[in-house]
């Protein structure tokens, strides 16, 4: 004891903690179809010198636990996206000054994006980045975030634009937990913006060498052959024929 020295001894119950699960934020991608278009309604098109062409959207929420609560229990800050290109236009070349929004009843701009070579594959890609780029809160219901670039002079009629973007290249960090996240599970594998042309297109049709030499036909003929003519599109986007008109001369 404390009073003579003497040793006590002490006994210990039951005195463990109940176990504690740390968590975190958690952010889930899904994808934007009203900016994107889905797989029968994906194509799109435009002109040099075009700006501010919206070329990928994407939804984000954080309403989870990454740790698996139910509920999220911080906010989180989006630090980085990056974003590829699976079309054959290069980057700062066919497409630049990419920009990223948040698009509620108004939009608002966030970040202009850098252009960033890959040293192992040197591929290029754009990038935002920022230590608190975007600020996801939690339990909210999810935020669309829209990208828009310009078309420059430099780019090349023909070229193609489809922008991608994998849930790996959505990076965050957690609020209060400071930890690093990813966009997880149920969130898509990517999204992937139309598939845009550069270059309105142009239809030419000329007369082809098959077509017949002027001939008279009797009253009952049926199925006999006028003309025979070549139908040719530029370097831009599809062309969808609606109709085709026919006067005679005479």
């Amino acid at each position: 004891g404390a009073l003579y020295g003497n040793a006590a001894t002490v006994t210990l119950g039951n005195n463990a903690a109940n176990a504690q699960t740390l968590d975190a934020g958690k952010l889930v991608m899904t994808d934007d179809t009203t900016t994107n278009g889905t797989a029968l309604n994906n194509k799109g098109s435009a002109s040099i010198g075009d700006v501010n062409v919206p070329v990928l959207g994407l939804n984000i929420i954080n309403n989870q636990g990454s740790g698996g609560a139910a509920t999220s229990p911080e906010d989180v800050y989006i630090t980085q996206l990056k974003i590829t290109n699976a079309g054959t236009g290069v980057l700062g070349t066919d497409i630049d000054s990419l920009k990223l929004y948040e698009k509620d009843v108004t939009e608002t701009f966030i970040a202009n994006a850098s252009l960033m070579t890959d040293t192992a594959t040197s591929q290029k890609y754009f990038q935002f980045s920022d230590s608190q780029l975007y600020k996801v809160i939690k339990n909210a219901a999810a935020k669309n975030l829209v990208i828009k670039a310009n078309i420059p002079a430099t780019a090349s009629n023909g070229k193609t634009i489809n922008l991608k973007m994998l849930s790996t290249d959505v990076t965050g960090k957690g609020f209060n937990s400071n930890v690093t996240l990813q966009a997880a599970a149920p969130s898509v594998a990517n999204v992937t913006g139309k598939n845009i042309v550069i270059g309105t297109n142009s239809l030419t049709v000329t007369l082809d060498s098959l077509s017949p030499a002027a001939a008279n036909f009797a009253p009952d003929g049926t199925e006999k052959l006028f003309a025979v003519y070549n139908v040719a599109t530029g370097t831009g986007e599809d062309v969808s024929l609606t109709s085709i008109t026919f006067t005679m001369p005479n």
